[in-house]
This record gives C-alpha cells, sequence and structure tokens, in this order.
C-alpha cells in the first residue's frame, strides 16, 4: 500500500505519474492518492549567499490527472481542504 501526497503536476524523474501507476497495478499495489497544495501561488525556500530566502511561486494542482489516476486504477481520491 502507498499513500501519496502530491499536488499531481509531474516536475521531477523520468516516469510519468500514469506508468507508475501501471506498475503499481502489476504488481497489486493499492495506491491511495491525497491531493495537497493550492492553486496560485506559495512560499518557497530558495538557498542564496545570504542564507534560506522565501519567494511566492507558481503553483497548481492536476486534479484531472489525480482523478483519472484514482479512476483508471481502481484507487480512491481524498483531497484535504481548509
Amino acid at each position: 500500500m502507498v499513500i501519496l501526497l502530491t499536488d499531481g503536476i509531474n516536475n521531477t524523474g523520468s516516469l510519468d505519474p500514469l506508468t507508475a501507476a501501471d506498475i503499481a497495478k502489476k504488481f497489486g499495489v493499492r495506491v491511495y492518492t491525497i491531493g495537497v497544495g493550492t492553486m496560485g501561488t506559495a512560499p518557497y525556500p530558495f538557498q542564496t549567499p545570504f542564507g534560506i530566502q522565501y519567494q511566492n511561486v507558481e503553483v497548481q494542482i492536476d486534479e484531472g490527472l489525480l482523478k483519472t489516476d484514482s479512476t483508471d486504477h481502481r484507487r480512491r481520491i481524498f483531497q484535504g481542504n481548509r
């Protein structure tokens, strides 16, 4: 079982989320997806010569991918709201 906390945005790695979900399904791994994050901007820490400083960066939640992922691979999607 995997509990996946994600915004659904694929921003690293060479394996796309749906391929990873297919692999999990083939191995019988249940994946429970929890959508986290916010739309708009959020503070993000950056290392600078003066230490860590926070800058607002644009963030997104790919709800479409999360819902597709949960529907197509027998998972349920949970999204925490404020």
